[in-house]
């Protein structure tokens, strides 16, 4: 953990779904920094609505607007970002509701590290209470189309294939020649 606290810093982008403990389940300390947290810190349980920040740069995600949670985190450091969270007010049977942090990013040296609390589904549960049309997924590939510094090569119409080589991008057409794009 202190490894990746590290390669964040050094300019890494890490997505942490949920807090990473050591192998005595204790906090390491460097970790917690990079994910943002102070360290009172406290993981929230139980079930809650997160609204999606508008404006974070990502699209996905954001398309959402909102989703269902069982987990969330509370004691962020100055300047954390939040990606989603439950808006404080009134609860059922007279209980107060808490500002608890869903996904959050945190610069950290050069690099960033966002927090993810949500749902983990990979796969549609037509049996779930609360269906996960995508959460993580779409913040993943938010990330990735963010982050990654990738490039798009899915082929245009009248195109076969397209290659990246070195800075110049390459296109297989139909009728077999190769053109720089």
């Amino acid at each position: 953990l202190e490894r990746i606290a590290q390669w964040v810093h050094d300019g890494g982008v890490l997505v942490s779904a949920g807090i990473m403990k050591d192998l005595e389940y204790r906090d390491v300390q460097a970790y917690i920094d990079a994910l943002g947290l102070r360290p009172d810190y406290e993981v929230s349980t139980g079930h809650h609505e997160q609204f999606v920040q508008p404006g974070i740069g990502l699209p996905r995600l954001e398309a959402f607007r909102q989703y269902h949670c069982s987990m969330g985190v509370m004691g962020l450091q100055e300047g954390v970002e939040a990606l989603s969270a439950t808006e404080e007010g009134e609860g059922y049977a007279a209980t107060k509701i808490a500002r608890v942090y869903g996904a959050t990013a945190h610069d950290y040296g050069q690099g960033k590290a966002i927090l993810w609390m949500g749902p983990l589904a990979f796969k549609d549960d037509p049996d779930a209470i609360f269906p996960d049309p995508g959460w993580f997924k779409g913040l993943l590939a938010d990330v990735i189309d963010r982050y990654a510094h990738l490039t798009d090569l899915t082929p245009a119409k009248g195109e076969v294939a397209r290659a990246k080589i070195g800075e110049a991008l390459y296109a297989l057409t139909e009728d077999s020649r190769i053109v720089k794009l």
